[in-house]
């Protein structure tokens, strides 16, 4: 079986061969590709499209995978790819970027899986995020600012519905996004199957309450409205009352280090966080981490007392089930497809806008005020039957079998 995969970023083992900067996200995709690559034989491709002044598609093989990147300035080069390039899947990664719109109209869709990562539409609407809900901010650049990143999630969106309308066979994880694709394409046929983790989470020591440091917290990003740091910095700021040396530890982008002329003018998101950490006399108590790799985010989650996901949406969050696998006691919002990660007994779940609510899961993790073991264990038992990678991979084996068998049925 001959399977492409077609995302908007090159894979981390790929990048150098293209120039390409590495990033520390994305460790789902090399999951699926690993074990599927282990447990079932199938040839894989890899393509990146990616808009430029050029046109020419240039390659590499590692590992018995073929890696392409296609730049493209108008759709000839498209059609050559697709032309010269047959396979039983075309799986994509990522159904609400702008490469999408170009390549629709070369698609074999009778062919063709989409995975639904998070969801656009839906995004747009909650993107201010509430953003001077506690802390009023009458800059009015910064809204403008804010309101011109929520419109390009809207036009994301777009890009997602029509790909969606088009299609005929998607896979998802969350009664959220199922839902949400059915509210789109009801006869589009759905396709559940979990994700797979990044492998040293599995294999890593486990979370021990004996040796984590007391009253830290870890976050795994919060560079954008979405991630909420605004209501992270409140809830800091509550708990500091009661514990003076707490610690959040937010990793990805240092926005506070941000030089930018709108950051200075504190109309950037950025410039907004970097004034409230100021005002509140927070400097020693959010540390930005800068990004971090697989081994450095597990030593933080084995440290740290509490992991949070304060996200003002979110489908399935990786990094929460990371977290969950290692054992870290977990507190996240109830937004999007949380409920289909975690209960209450997994993870303490509080409304996204609900910062005293948080602060008291917080609280009452520092404080010892629950079963911190039960939770604990609970989370790992349900992440290891969750994100099982030879389960996930023999479902998405099947899920592939299965079109390939309807797509030689239609032909």
């Amino acid at each position: 079986m001959k399977v492409l995969l077609l995302s908007a970023n090159m894979r981390n083992i790929a990048k150098p061969y293209f120039n390409l900067n590495t990033h520390p996200y994305g460790g789902w995709v090399d999951g699926f590709i690993d074990n599927l690559q282990l447990n079932h034989n199938i040839k894989f491709d890899y393509v990146y499209f990616k808009l430029g002044k050029s046109n020419n598609i240039q390659s590499v093989n590692i590992k018995c995978i073929n890696y392409y990147q296609v730049t493209y300035s108008n759709n000839k080069i498209i059609k050559k790819f697709f032309k010269e390039n047959k396979y039983d899947i075309y799986h994509i990664f990522g159904i609400e970027h702008p490469f999408i719109k170009d390549i629709s109209n070369f698609l074999p869709f009778s062919k063709t899986l989409l995975y639904i990562q998070g969801i656009q539409k839906e995004s747009a609407k909650v993107y201010l995020a509430d953003y001077n809900k506690f802390s009023k901010n009458i800059n009015p650049f910064l809204y403008l600012n804010l309101n011109i990143l929520k419109y390009i999630a809207h036009k994301l969106g777009n890009n997602e519905t029509k790909i969606l309308k088009k299609g005929l066979y998607i896979t998802g994880r969350t009664k959220w996004d199922y839902d949400y694709v059915k509210s789109v394409n009801r006869n589009i046929k759905y396709y559940y199957c979990n994700e797979i983790l990044r492998s040293k989470f599995y294999t890593a020591k486990k979370w021990n309450p004996k040796e984590c440091l007391p009253h830290t917290i870890f976050v795994s990003q919060a560079n954008y409205t979405l991630k909420a740091a605004h209501m992270i910095i409140e809830i800091v700021k509550i708990l500091k009352k009661e514990f003076s040396n707490v610690k959040c530890y937010i990793a990805g982008e240092n926005i506070i280090k941000s030089n930018s002329i709108m950051t200075k003018l504190n109309s950037s998101y950025a410039g907004y966080i970097k004034s409230l950490i100021n005002k509140y006399k927070l400097d020693n108590n959010i540390i930005y981490t800068g990004p971090l790799g697989e081994e450095e985010i597990i030593n933080y989650l084995q440290k740290i007392n509490v992991f949070l996901s304060a996200s003002v949406i979110e489908n399935s969050s990786n990094s929460l089930q990371e977290a969950m696998l290692i054992g870290t006691p977990c507190v996240a919002s109830n937004v999007g497809g949380i409920s289909s990660i975690a209960n209450e007994t997994q993870c303490l779940l509080y409304p996204f806008s609900d910062i005293n609510k948080c602060v008291s899961h917080i609280s009452n993790i520092f404080n010892k005020k629950i079963d911190i073991d039960n939770l604990s264990n609970n989370a790992i038992k349900r992440i290891e039957f969750l994100a099982n990678p030879k389960i996930n991979s023999n479902t998405m084996y099947n899920i592939y079998k299965d079109i390939v068998s309807e797509s030689k049925n239609e032909n």
